[in-house]
This record gives C-alpha cells, structure tokens and sequence, in this order.
C-alpha cells in the first residue's frame, strides 16, 4: 500500500485517491497522502485510527465500533 502510494503521490496531477480497500492499507498509506497533501478517500475504512491519521483522510463507513453495537443490539433484539 505505501509503495502504491508513493507511486501516485509522485504524479503531479493528483488531486484525490479513492482506496485502498482495507483499514489496514489505508492506514499504512495515509501518512504518505497527508504529507502530499492529497485527499485519500477509503471507502470501506472502519478502523478508528484511519482518520485521525490529518485532514486529508475521509471514510465512507462507519466505525467499526458503531457497526459492532449496532449489530449486536439488532441481533439481540431482533
């Protein structure tokens, strides 16, 4: 993931970068946009620690703790 990223933050008409799928590789690839100063959208990011990471982190999920109390409520009750 950081070599991918390094790859594209090397390129200088990038503005944003939709991925990488998991927590993990945004993780591991998120300081290396931050530094560039590119968007890096995960959409699939639930890990807590992926957007505190600077300003240039965004998720499209929701944290994997929200999702484990949801769930478990909804299973429980219902």
């Amino acid at each position: 993931a950081v070599t991918l990223a390094n790859k594209i933050v090397a390129q200088s008409d990038i503005l944003a970068c939709f991925g990488p799928f998991s927590s993990t590789n945004a993780i591991a690839a998120g300081p290396v946009f931050q530094k560039a100063g590119i968007l890096l959208c995960s959409p699939t990011s639930s890990h807590q620690d992926f957007t505190p990471i600077g300003d240039y982190m965004v998720r499209g999920s929701t944290l994997q703790a929200t999702m484990q109390d949801f769930t478990a409520k909804f299973v429980y009750n219902d």
